[in-house]
C-alpha cells in the first residue's frame, strides 16, 4: 500500500470506508509494536492515542491542513500520536519515561564503555533494555532514571518487600551486564 499521503487524499476526502478502514488496520500494528517498546504506558493509553492519531490524520486530509502531503501517512500519525502520548504521560507521572531517555551514566554498575561514541552507547543500552523482561526495565527504570526508593519500587511494582526489589534489581543489573559482554564479543567479532 502507498502510504504518501498525497496518493490517500482522493480515497478518503471521497469517504471511501473501506480504503480507511484498510489504511487504519495497515497502520495500526506497527504504531501498538513501535509505541510499546518506548513508553512505559498501558495498551490501552497507546491504542487510544492511535485512534486519535489516525481520527487526527483523517480530518485534516479531509479539510486540507495538510502542509506537506509528500510525507508518509504513517510518519504524520506517528508524529500526532507521540505528542499525544507525551500529554498523556505528562499528566500520569508513573512510569512516564521512554527507554531512550535512559542515559547510560544512570546505569553506572553496567560498564559497556568499549570506545564506543556516545550515541552508539546509549543505542547499545536502548537495545539491551529491549531484550531484558518489562520486570527489570521496569526496576532498573524506577531505580536509576526516576531514582526511586527501593521501597517505592516494591511498592510500585508489587512487591512483598524493599528487599525482594534489591534481589530484582541486582539480578536485572547482572542480566544487562551479561548482555553487554556478548555485545562486546559480538562487536570485536566483527572488527
Amino acid at each position: 500500500m502507498d502510504l504518501m499521503i498525497k496518493s490517500l487524499t482522493k480515497e478518503i476526502k471521497d469517504d471511501n470506508r473501506l480504503f480507511i478502514k484498510e489504511l487504519y488496520n495497515h497502520m495500526r500494528p506497527e504504531f501498538m509494536a513501535w509505541f510499546s517498546k518506548r513508553f512505559y504506558c498501558s495498551t490501552q493509553d497507546i491504542e487510544d492515542a492511535y485512534q486519535r492519531a489516525f481520527n487526527i490524520f483523517y480530518f485534516n486530509v479531509r479539510e486540507d491542513k495538510i502542509t506537506m502531503p509528500e510525507i508518509k501517512a504513517n510518519t504524520y500519525v506517528f508524529s500526532v500520536g507521540k505528542n499525544i502520548i507525551m500529554k498523556v504521560l505528562s499528566k500520569e507521572p508513573r512510569y512516564e519515561t521512554s527507554i531512550e531517555d535512559i542515559r547510560e551514566r544512570h546505569l553506572g554498575a553496567v560498564n559497556i564503555d568499549y570506545d564506543m561514541d556516545d550515541a552508539y552507547r546509549k543505542e547499545v543500552i536502548v537495545r539491551l533494555l529491549g531484550q531484558i523482561d518489562e520486570t527489570c526495565r521496569k526496576v532498573l527504570t524506577l531505580a536509576f532514571y526516576r531514582n526511586f526508593s527501593m521501597e517505592s519500587i516494591a511498592n510500585d511494582l508489587n512487591f512483598k518487600n524493599e528487599a525482594v526489589a534489591k534481589k530484582k534489581k541486582h539480578l536485572c543489573l547482572k542480566k544487562l551486564k551479561e548482555l553487554a559482554d556478548k555485545h562486546r564479543l559480538l562487536r570485536d567479532s566483527l572488527v
